[in-house]
């Protein structure tokens, strides 16, 4: 199995307890992008994430002073239905089907789902209900991996490979492309 890698260190031990998705930041003009702020046990800001790919991490001292901050540029998706590699998907954010028929969420309760939009019935689940986590990121090594605001890892596909992407598919599946190939298993509906 793959290990997940992002680069991101981790500052401050605690649970997420609060999610509040705010419209608007740094947005270019016409466009919405969707911000996530991540809080520990003791109220104290440990992470945000913006959709534009902005994630920053903050650290404290034993009297809760903010003592540094840290912050990367991830790479938002580019295309509407596949994350290529190193592409993330942030919380509010879609893949949908080229068909328009299917599409895949990362929603703010924490799960990962893959929906028919028709009925609005949801055909897959990475079951992380409940669970603080940021975004998906297509890693270059293979792995799909869903991390939380500490970076660590909520859920993972276990694939790995050369030149991966992941796919929303016109038939209901959701696909990585690496080696072994991973798939939500919800083919032809």
């Amino acid at each position: 199995m793959t290990t997940p890698r992002l680069g991101l260190t981790p500052t401050l031990a605690g649970i997420a307890l609060c999610v509040a998705l705010l419209s608007g930041l740094a947005a270019p003009a016409g466009a919405q992008s969707t911000s996530s702020f991540y809080y520990d046990s003791h109220g104290q800001l440990i992470t945000t994430g913006r959709s534009d790919g902005l994630v920053r991490n903050y650290s404290y001292d034993l009297a809760s002073n903010r003592t540094a901050a840290s912050s990367q540029v991830l790479t938002p998706h580019a295309a509407p239905d596949r994350l290529a590699s190193g592409e993330i998907l942030f919380q509010g954010q879609w893949l949908n089907s080229p068909d328009g028929r299917f599409g895949m969420t990362l929603q703010a309760d924490g799960n990962l789902v893959l929906y028919r939009h028709a009925t609005g019935a949801a055909l897959w689940g990475s079951n992380t209900l409940s669970r603080a986590t940021v975004f998906l990121a297509m890693q270059s090594d293979g792995n799909l991996v869903l991390y939380g605001p500490q970076s660590q890892v909520i859920w993972m596909s276990g694939s790995h490979g050369a030149n991966p992407n992941a796919a929303m598919q016109n038939d209901g599946n959701f696909v990585v492309t690496a080696s072994p190939n991973w798939s939500t298993q919800t083919c032809c509906y």
